[in-house]
């Protein structure tokens, strides 16, 4: 019985910047200490290299390698009968392919092209005239777009393979699928918790870039990823100035955004919104753990990583009651409606004004991050098994 491994989502910052790269990445680090070279083969793009830390448990593991593997090498890999099963974390592009006696697990991380197709504030995110148009285009003909992006979703359930496994980070998401899609039946999908991110990890930050951008420790509300429309930084923004415009001066905070800033966001004078952009891990970690509370308005999401990374730095979270959030964070978090704008400012101006509350909300973080963080490494050992066991 061998396992062959689709790295290539896990290839490159670009390719792997969002959840199912990092995703590949820590499944993948998991089996390999679990799999012996005769259990474990990997395929990959010639056009990006491995990550280097990829690179040296392939080597060490002696695993057989297929370099520049495209789907067309993939089908022939399955027709040969070397390999009895297939992982992908970003599996879109092999709904096509017949893998004939392998049993193939296909992460599928949310449904957000169909939950959430497109946002009337979207505009303000296109810093080119192709996006513009293409929004443009999802905002006149919604259900268009809807249905050819869940005719994608169908072509991946429809997927030829002696067993599927479609692996989800959530009820929510499993309900969508069997809600909108066919031929697929709830024993084919598991719902296995997202394993937990190397931010988590990063136990003692180099605090520095708070020196560099002029914050002091608990001196700033965080949000992440400003620069994506799902992530609704341009509402939040709105919501967080207004806060602060109503607080009396002594009470008031800056605004930290990774990502960038969408266009268009209210600037005002006595209310700091400060971008540091694209930052490192070791950063994004120190941000989390210096900040007085996570924002996070996310208009969709499969699973939820950031109000994690913020709980395992002791930040309590405000976040979005929105799709699998409420299901991952259960009372640990502070509720709100992201498409409300008065109701996010209302939040922000209360846990501001009574630090008593965002007190009482970070130790339900922490008993919440605990319960959460032995279930993803639970649900990490037994994808392995399967994968490398059956």
């Amino acid at each position: 019985m061998k396992l062959l491994f689709d790295l290539y989502s896990a290839q490159s910052a670009i390719l792997g910047a969002e959840g199912a790269g990092e995703y590949s990445r820590v499944v993948f680090r998991h089996v390999a200490q679990l799999a012996g070279p005769d259990d474990l083969g990997v395929a990959y793009a010639l056009d990006e290299p491995l990550d280097p830390d990829i690179e040296k448990l392939v080597a060490r593991g002696g695993f057989q390698r297929h370099e520049g593997a495209e789907v067309a090498d993939v089908e022939a890999l399955a027709a040969t009968g070397g390999y009895s099963r297939f992982m992908s974390g970003n599996p879109y592009r092999f709904h096509a392919v017949d893998f004939k006696d392998m049993e193939v697990f296909l992460a599928v991380h949310g449904m957000r092209p169909v939950e959430c197709p497109v946002d009337s504030r979207e505009i303000h995110y296109a810093r080119r005239p192709g996006k513009a148009l293409k929004w443009a285009l999802k905002m006149l003909l919604p259900e268009v777009y809807r249905s050819r992006r869940r005719r994608q979703f169908q072509a991946l359930m429809n997927v030829k393979a002696r067993r599927r496994r479609f692996i989800v980070p959530s009820r929510h998401t499993m309900g969508t699928i069997l809600d909108l899609l066919t031929g697929v039946g709830e024993d084919e999908i598991l719902a296995l918790d997202c394993p937990a991110t190397p931010v988590c990890r990063i136990t003692d930050p180099d605090m520095s870039i708070l020196d560099r951008l002029e914050l002091a420790p608990g001196g700033y509300l965080f949000m992440v990823s400003g620069n994506r429309w799902i992530k609704n930084s341009h509402r939040a923004i709105q919501a967080a100035v207004g806060a602060m415009e109503a607080l009396p001066e002594a009470k008031r905070v800056a605004i930290v955004v990774t990502g960038g800033l969408p266009r268009g966001v209210p600037t005002r004078s006595g209310v700091r919104v400060i971008t540091p952009g694209t930052v490192s891990l070791e950063d994004l970690a120190a941000l989390y753990a210096g900040a007085r509370f996570l924002f996070y308005p996310t208009l969709n999401e499969g699973y939820g990583y950031p109000p994690l990374e913020a709980w395992s730095h002791g930040t309590p979270v405000l976040s979005s009651a929105v799709c699998s959030l409420t299901e991952l964070l259960g009372d640990g978090a502070l509720y709100f409606d992201p498409r409300n704008i008065l109701e996010m400012q209302n939040r922000i101006s209360l846990v501001l004004e009574k630090p008593d509350l965002l007190d009482d909300y970070r130790q339900r973080g922490l008993e919440r991050q605990a319960h959460v963080s032995a279930r993803q490494k639970a649900h990490l050992d037994e994808l392995g098994r399967l994968l490398l066991e059956g």
